[in-house]
């Protein structure tokens, strides 16, 4: 073999060797991925084009009375189907594979045990949980979905919703410390207050009214059979009876 083959042999080495450990670590930020479906292009904090619901600080509220909670790019979950978190990051999913089995979830399944281009992902069961809530907002106005399903009924949507929280019978909403839901403290205080010693699990729905318009918001759960009470005799502030609730989903 020449100097000159030899060379040229180890370039070429070289060079394939630096493209796979490139190609790793770009695939750990995780390569360009098509775009999502409002148009942005993919990323980190950025909703997943798969997820159904926008990204979040969300908490997962498991039936056995565990909790995983934090932010993801975005998340799906299917009434009788499987709940999906995505992250963009590698990293990032492998910490909600780490929530969500600490809650109790079983037949987890996940695309993380490789390097890839796109999004990350962890499922679950949706029967391991009662549903998903907004864990934490940096904005108390931003307005999104809070959707429920009753037994033997379809889905129902309330718009211009600022938070959504679950109580467990005779227990607290354990808010954040630190957390923004539903915007000022002592709406938080109102809604364990009124929730105190009830025997029955309890939904904390808050509606921002911005437009007189909007002061029907509440007319779904009217009008789906839902059981709900004002708290503080004020129409934005609902605690409503999760005892027939079957799923609950928050977008944000």
């Amino acid at each position: 073999m020449t100097k000159f083959k030899k060379a040229a042999i180890n370039a070429a080495t070289i060079i394939a060797v630096a493209a796979t450990v490139g190609a790793s670590i770009l695939g750990c930020d995780g390569f360009a991925d098509e775009p999502n479906s409002d148009g942005t292009a993919a990323g980190p904090e950025r909703k997943a084009k798969a997820a159904r619901f926008n990204d979040g600080d969300y908490i997962f509220y498991f039936k056995n009375g565990r909790t995983a909670g934090g932010d993801c790019d975005g998340y799906s979950s299917e009434y009788g189907g499987k709940t999906t978190i995505y992250e963009w990051w590698r990293d990032d999913i492998r910490e909600w594979e780490k929530r969500v089995k600490a809650a109790g979830a079983t037949e987890i399944e996940t695309n993380s045990n490789k390097y890839h281009s796109g999004y990350y992902w962890v499922s679950f069961p949706t029967n391991l949980i009662y549903g998903t809530g907004l864990r934490y907002t940096a904005n108390s106005t931003k307005r999104g979905n809070a959707y429920f399903r009753l037994k033997g009924k379809g889905e129902t949507r309330i718009k211009y919703t600022t938070g959504l929280n679950l109580a467990q019978a005779n227990a607290d909403f354990n808010w954040e410390s630190d957390g923004n839901e539903f915007g000022l403290k002592y709406v938080r205080e109102a809604f364990s207050t009124a929730h105190e010693g009830k025997p029955i699990p309890e939904l904390a729905l808050r509606i921002f009214y911005y437009y007189e318009s909007e002061k029907s918001g509440a007319d779904p759960l009217r009008n789906g059979g839902y059981t709900f009470e004002r708290v503080n005799n004020d129409d934005k502030n609902l605690l409503i009876d999760a005892s027939n609730v079957e799923w609950f989903a928050y977008d944000y």
